[in-house]
């Protein structure tokens, strides 16, 4: 008695509701298999998957828009994405970490933009910030000459590729790539890291009309895992939330910092993280690489639900004769509340990874994409860089391995208290790698050591960014563009 669309929906609705009643929690989580089916075969039938697709022009292209989503990015071709331009957001907004884990240029908070038309050529300024509408040929030439200068400077660092981070002291670091693309797996390898720090694996989910299948994730973890198989993979489960919206499932929080994302969304979407789990057991089978990374957690609940769940996963599989290891769990070090409770952890943790994007905006209690209070939430602020120092300090006394993922193992003012703190390992993107490992080979573990010391003294900032900036310039590297 219905039109076929509607027939169509109303019986896939109908079976998935069958899987979701099921007491099995494997069946259970079929459900999203069942409206992922239906969800594609409706699109096929109605062209919708395809009709919302635009015909990219020839040539590099540059994105610009209020906000370049995820989906935007991957439909352009890497090779011809040549920047991003985003009215909003800041410099460590979601779009800005993802582009620069590409080595995109990327302008964030432009504000309004005059004189730009679509099809136009324009010039992307990412050192700088500056959106230049139709460029004139001068403007273009002096551009052409620093891009070639920095091609020029990329070639000399890829010759430290093979070679260790080793302090001139002899103090080793491990520099791990970050990656959430399929597209960006293989300049991490290339640029010689030594595994994948953090894998995003909302990416996916943020690509896609409908929840992945545990299939689908599964494809995409193997790939990961095979593409570094003799290197660990840290992969961090589903986080969404904040300015990581997923298109099909629309969360409207007033607070959305604050609100439900992290290991809160998918314990409480257990069906949800139970595919995915399995799907990375599965994916790291035979590898022996994959390690779980768990975000924004706040409290002992939340390890003890994930760890019964993961005994469930474990269980499924083995019933099903599928034969995986139980891989090592760490947290994300991003909610203040989790610093002292470390000690506490030790049981149900294997290692630890900073994110200090988060952290950042949680300790000074300034939002991270909010371009009007942006430089409030700096890298460099003495209250996040102590804060920092005292995970350091209880992950040494505790044993526990510990990293950094965010954005400030990008900036080499950063990078050098962090060795100074004793940090010795660090995730970051791949476009960056040759640059720090440079840097990393340039320095003394010692003099970071003493310049952290005179750092922690001074009371903002600025006053440590320019002590660090001189101690930057003392290293004499000539041709590589710190920034201070």
């Amino acid at each position: 008695g219905l039109d076929m669309p509607s027939a169509m929906k109303s019986a896939f609705h109908h079976y998935a509701e069958l899987f979701l009643a099921m007491d099995d929690p494997y069946l259970r989580a079929r459900h999203e298999d069942i409206r992922h089916l239906g969800n594609r075969l409706y699109g096929t039938w109605s062209g919708s998957r395809n009709n919302g697709r635009q015909e990219l022009p020839d040539g590099p292209l540059v994105l610009v828009g209020g906000e370049v989503s995820v989906s935007d990015i991957a439909a352009v071709p890497r090779e011809r994405l040549a920047a991003i331009a985003c009215v909003r957001g800041s410099a460590l907004s979601h779009t800005a970490v993802l582009a620069n884990a590409l080595g995109i240029p990327s302008v964030m908070g432009l504000g309004e933009v005059r004189g730009l038309r679509d099809g136009e050529s324009v010039l992307v300024d990412g050192d700088t910030g500056r959106v230049f509408p139709d460029p004139d040929p001068a403007l273009l030439a002096t551009y052409r000459e620093n891009a070639a200068n920095e091609e020029a400077l990329q070639g000399r660092l890829q010759e430290l590729r093979n070679e260790p981070a080793l302090t001139r002291d002899g103090e080793r670091v491990l520099l791990y790539a970050n990656s959430g693309l399929l597209s960006d797996i293989s300049p991490g390898l290339v640029s010689g890291a030594e595994g994948l720090g953090l894998y995003r694996t909302e990416i996916p989910f943020m690509l896609g009309d409908t929840f992945p299948s545990e299939e689908e994730q599964f494809e995409i973890y193997r790939q990961v895992c095979e593409a570094y198989r003799d290197k660990p993979v840290h992969m961090r489960i589903l986080d969404i939330g904040g300015d990581k919206p997923l298109p099909y499932f629309p969360l409207v929080e007033e607070n959305p910092a604050l609100g439900w994302r992290g290991i809160r969304f998918c314990l409480d979407n257990a069906s949800l993280l139970m595919t995915q789990v399995r799907a990375m057991l599965r994916a790291g089978a035979g590898t022996g690489n994959l390690r779980v990374l768990l975000p924004m957690v706040s409290s002992t609940g939340e390890l003890q639900r994930f760890h019964a769940l993961l005994d469930d996963a474990l269980a499924q599989l083995a019933a099903e004769d599928i034969v995986v290891n139980r891989p090592e769990v760490g947290i994300m070090v991003e909610v203040p509340a989790a610093i002292s409770q470390l000690a506490q952890w030790r049981g149900y943790i294997d290692f630890v990874s900073i994110g200090s994007n988060d952290l950042g905006q949680y300790l000074v209690a300034a939002d991270r994409n909010n371009p009007r209070v942006s430089e409030v939430c700096d890298r460099l602020h003495p209250a996040v860089l102590r804060e920092i120092e005292r995970i350091i300090v209880t992950a040494r006394e505790l044993n526990l391995p510990a990293s950094l993922c965010g954005e400030m193992s990008s900036d080499p003012a950063a990078v050098v208290l962090l060795l100074g703190m004793g940090l010795r390992c660090m995730s970051l993107s791949a476009a960056r790698l040759p640059m720090i490992k440079w840097l990393v080979r340039a320095a003394r573990a010692d003099d970071a050591a003493a310049l952290w010391a005179s750092a922690k003294t001074l009371p903002d900032a600025a006053g440590i960014r320019h002590t660090t900036a001189e101690y930057l310039a003392g290293l004499n590297l000539a041709g590589l563009p710190f920034e201070t």
